[in-house]
């Protein structure tokens, strides 16, 4: 039929009448030029062929057209009727558009109605085109360069409002996404944003028009036009920098008004293009809800950019340290300044300004006084000249910190050595049998029941405060976010830690309640100040110089009481850390009620020292405490009289002869003896301890790695 139906056309062609009908172009229409020689497309061509639709159908609305052409497949050989009685052409001939049909069969290859035959009907908005980066494309020689046809269709071209079309509101991403969606578009035409589709549909933009239907989003053409479409390098094109707040401002203009009256605005009048507009911060196709955690985390970064010694100093502050983990709900740079509104501290209108700060402030914490306002949010502790107080408690900490990280590490050395090798020359293991009383002697009761609960206390809240501390110390490191996560966040994280704080205050209360009732209830005597207390005195001097001499060969190891210096030395290590930790942790939980009558910059010293005091008291324990403990020969992996508060008798004599000595002088050491713990508590002990040993490594380690991290970047 497609054979019978072209010779038919081709017998007509050639005595040069029309099969039927009108070929006129439809009422109203002039009939199309050519635009560069200004002539009709017969007389251009030099003969045009009069063909109705109905004789272009009887071979393009076959689908074997292409094989009887002979040509490669393309878009627009095949023509639906359906589909052109549809268009906003219908009432067009095919020739009107399709010129330079002199024969029939006509050439495979016939001139390209676009953009060039659109411009006799659309000629304002084909003078748009030629000046706009797609026109300029095409005629610097870009074959790809989208044309007419490439948005608008070939033959069922809609109106823009009807949902069939190609440039409908929800459908225009998806056409300029066929270009701007290609990584391989983007590289072989120098396009810069090869994502630029999918990070729109990601956009609260995209997001608003496709997935909720809301018109009202914008779209491509909002912000870059339709047919005038230019580079934003180009001063005139509406996402050139300067351009882009009066852009987005077609829609958010009460935005537009707070940002022309911050400094930003001002700064964007006066003819500055370094100074952030909309897409600095929102980004420009990828654009996420402002109230989202990766936006807020992002903004903050973003004004460091330009801001880098503020977002320094704020990165230091609880605020800071929360937002760079991810996390929102707390004070970034827009809580204080504003979003948009942004103007200099010493502005009257300014949100920071002294007169506005009181009632900035109380926004987030009600009921804050002047003295809170004394806080200094972007203080610097290593400046002398500005903050020389906060400078001395960060070095003297500092100091603090490495004086006892390198004698605690010295002296487990120089113990580990020696003692090694003593245990050595005696044949004896490094390692502490599972069962040092395998025949099941009487042992000595070293900790009572109350002792052994107040050490799980200290033990338990230790834990739990390293753990929910951390990822807030080290809050750029990259795994602080996950760990937080792990507790739930970090308003869990930070109630855990709260929780951590009262179980230290519960242990507090229980032992000076302890001390009180043997004082003065039991009538000990000696308990504070004697010779055997926990309060240090001139022996243990004496100890610890014979002790360092036995560390290098050079004397007998000293014989031990009831404490050691070390052992006192932890006691007050901890009670200097519970003070530390319980004032300056106490500020920070309740900063409005304690600058009721403190100033507000006794906060910043605050958590200088709680930082610091985490440090201290970690890297002790860790380093010093479960090497003594624990992981000295002998000892190793673990002495689970921490939990079952009995030690062998040979362990007494060995590690503690003159408190043996005594109790054997005084008689009393029959009655200090009990039935071995059962199976079932050592291995409940040996659980317990391996796991709290493990944590407190897994912290020490993460320490290490995160402090020698920070200082390599």
């Amino acid at each position: 039929m497609l054979f019978v139906a072209a010779s038919l056309l081709a017998i007509a062609g050639a005595v040069g009448v029309p099969l039927s009908g009108a070929t006129a172009p439809a009422p109203g229409l002039e009939p199309a030029r050519s635009p560069a020689l200004g002539l009709s497309p017969a007389l251009a061509t030099g003969r045009q062929i009069d063909l109705t639709n109905e004789e272009c159908f009887l071979c393009h609305a076959e689908p074997d057209v292409v094989d009887m052409a002979e040509v490669a497949p393309r878009d627009g050989l095949v023509v639906l009727e359906d589909d052109l009685a549809h268009s906003v052409h219908a009432d067009f001939d095919c020739v009107f558009c399709h010129v330079g049909i002199d024969d029939i069969p006509h050439a495979p290859e016939l001139p390209r109605a676009d953009p060039d035959v659109c411009s006799e009907c659309h000629d304002d908005v084909y003078d748009q085109y030629q000046r706009g980066a797609h026109g300029i494309s095409l005629h610097s020689g870009d074959v790809h360069a989208p044309r007419c046809t490439n948005c608008h269709r070939i033959h069922d071209i809609h109106p823009t409002d009807d949902p069939e079309s190609q440039v409908h509101p929800l459908v225009l991403p998806s056409t300029c996404g066929a270009c701007h969606g290609s990584e391989q578009f983007a590289r072989e035409h120098a396009v810069h944003v090869p994502d630029a589709y999918q990070t729109y549909v990601s956009g609260v933009h995209g997001r608003g028009l496709l997935r909720a239907g809301l018109l009202i989003s914008a779209s491509c053409v909002d912000c870059h036009g339709s047919h005038y479409i230019l580079p934003e390098t180009d001063p005139d094109s509406p996402v050139f920098p300067s351009n882009i707040p009066d852009t987005c401002g077609t829609c958010h203009l009460g935005l537009l008004a707070e940002f022309n009256e911050s400094i930003h605005g001002q700064l964007l009048a006066a003819g500055r293009t370094d100074v952030p507009t909309c897409s600095t911060c929102h980004n420009t196709h990828g654009i996420a809800p402002a109230a989202v955690d990766t936006f807020i985390a992002g903004a903050v970064s973003e004004c460091g950019t330009c801001h880098a010694e503020m977002l320094n100093t704020y990165t230091g502050t609880y605020h800071g340290k929360v937002t760079a983990m991810g996390f929102t709900g707390i004070a970034a740079c827009s809580s204080c300044h504003t979003a948009h509104r942004i103007l200099p501290a010493d502005d009257p209108a300014s949100t920071v300004h002294a007169d506005n700060l009181l009632a900035t402030c109380a926004s987030c914490h009600e009921g804050a006084t002047e003295n809170f306002t004394d806080y200094i949010v972007h203080a610097d502790p290593m400046d002398p000249e500005e903050f020389p107080l906060l400078f001395a408690v960060y070095f003297g900490m500092l100091g603090l910190l490495t004086m006892t990280i390198i004698g605690g590490t010295v002296h487990t050395f120089l113990w580990y050595r020696r003692l090694k090798q003593e245990r050595a020359a005696r044949g004896l293991s490094y390692v502490r049998p599972a069962n040092r009383n395998p025949m099941g002697e009487p042992e000595y009761v070293r900790f009572n029941v109350f002792n052994r609960i107040l050490h799980a206390l200290v033990m338990s809240s230790f834990l739990l405060l390293v753990g929910t501390g951390l990822p807030v110390r080290f809050a750029e490191a990259p795994w602080a976010r996950n760990a937080a996560r792990v507790f739930g966040g970090f308003r869990a994280a930070s109630f855990l830690h709260k929780i951590g704080a009262v179980i230290i205050l519960v242990y507090v209360l229980l032992h000076l309640g302890y001390l009180l009732y043997m004082k003065f209830g039991k009538k000990e005597k000696g308990l504070i100040f004697g010779s055997e207390s926990l309060m240090p005195n001139y022996r243990d001097w004496l100890e610890l110089k014979a002790n360092v001499k036995w560390f290098f060969g050079r004397g007998p190891r000293p014989e031990f009481g009831r404490w050691t210096y070390w052992e006192k030395f932890d006691y007050f290590a901890d009670a200097w850390g519970v003070f530390v930790f319980g004032t300056t942790g106490l500020l920070m939980w309740y900063p409005v009620f304690f600058t009721r009558w403190l100033p507000g910059w006794t906060l910043n010293v605050a958590v200088i020292l709680h930082g610091f005091e985490a440090l201290l008291a970690l890297s002790f324990i860790f380093i010093v405490h479960f090497f003594s403990a624990h992981l000295r020969p002998g000892k190793f992996p673990l002495d689970p009289v921490f939990l079952t508060g009995r030690i062998t008798l040979e362990e007494l004599q060995e590690e503690r002869a003159r408190e043996y000595k005594d109790l054997v002088e005084r008689g009393e050491l029959e009655e200090a003896l009990v039935e071995p713990s059962s199976d079932l508590v050592r291995h409940y002990s040996r659980l317990v301890g391996y796991t709290a040993t493990f944590l407190g490594l897994l912290f020490l380690f993460v320490v290490i790695t995160t402090a020698i991290w920070i200082l390599l970047t």
